[in-house]
């Protein structure tokens, strides 16, 4: 049958504690990272929300068109008048 020293559990005991540590680090940057993103996209709505309410317009990716333009008040798409 094994025999284990003291020795052996000690070391077994760090390599469990180490093991455990980095995961929990990993956990609490993964979470920091997911809130940190979700702050940044809510930055980017509440620029967006007074952009709009100053009258400009929002560019947003259209699948047909490739880039739309949303006019409102007024706002004129500088390419569109050339035409």
């Amino acid at each position: 049958m094994f025999r284990f020293t003291i020795r052996d559990v000690l070391w077994l005991t760090v390599v469990v504690a180490l093991v455990v540590g980095w995961s929990m680090e990993h956990a609490q940057l993964t979470a920091m990272n997911l809130a940190w993103q979700q702050q940044q996209a809510e930055f980017r709505m509440a620029g967006l929300r007074a952009r709009e309410m100053r009258g400009g317009a929002i560019i947003t990716p259209s699948p047909d068109t490739g880039v739309r333009a949303l006019e409102r008040r007024g706002f004129v798409r500088p390419d569109a008048q050339d035409e």
